[in-house]
């Protein structure tokens, strides 16, 4: 997973731990480029980033490659859901092709980053307030991105790889 900075923050009468990546990693990321609804890239590394607004808690988005495998990100009123049921390689256990949920329970989700890599997906709910990781094995990168929601205008910035 990326490298994170872990804070502990005061939340109503209890305290919770954020957990965002560090800074550095804004050093190997690209110009961002601002899409709507969906968009197609060169490059298999790269991050999404869109904001929901007028207190709107749903949203869907597809991350899918040439191979028909997809993952997808939805939030529905409480709850967050990761599928990764058709993410490419899922056979050698059969309680690796599930949905996962979190429960976004007190949370107004406002922001939401996504870091994609070749096997990884990694979810940051504003700045780090939720954090969810997923491990996936797609048979060819992911290059394609839909988000499905009011307003459905995100930006990607791509990536480059610390492995030269």
């Amino acid at each position: 997973t990326l490298p994170r900075e872990i804070t502990l923050n005061k939340k109503g009468d209890g305290y919770e731990l954020t957990f965002k990546p560090v800074d550095e990693v804004s050093k190997i990321q690209g110009a961002p480029t601002t899409y709507t609804d969906s968009a197609t890239l060169a490059s298999p590394l790269f991050m999404i980033e869109f904001t929901l607004e007028d207190g709107s808690k749903e949203f869907s988005l597809t991350i899918s490659n040439q191979a028909d495998e997809k993952v997808v990100i939805s939030s529905l009123g409480t709850t967050l859901s990761f599928d990764r049921t058709a993410s490419g390689i899922t056979t050698f256990n059969p309680a690796f092709a599930a949905i996962h949920n979190m429960d976004l329970k007190g949370v107004e989700i406002k922001k939401v980053n996504v870091y994609v890599d070749m096997a990884s997906v990694e979810l940051f709910i504003n700045n780090g307030e939720r954090v969810l990781t997923e491990i996936l094995f797609p048979t060819k990168p992911f290059n394609k991105v839909r988000l499905d929601k009011k307003n459905p205008q995100f930006v990607i910035a791509p990536i480059s790889s610390i492995w030269k």
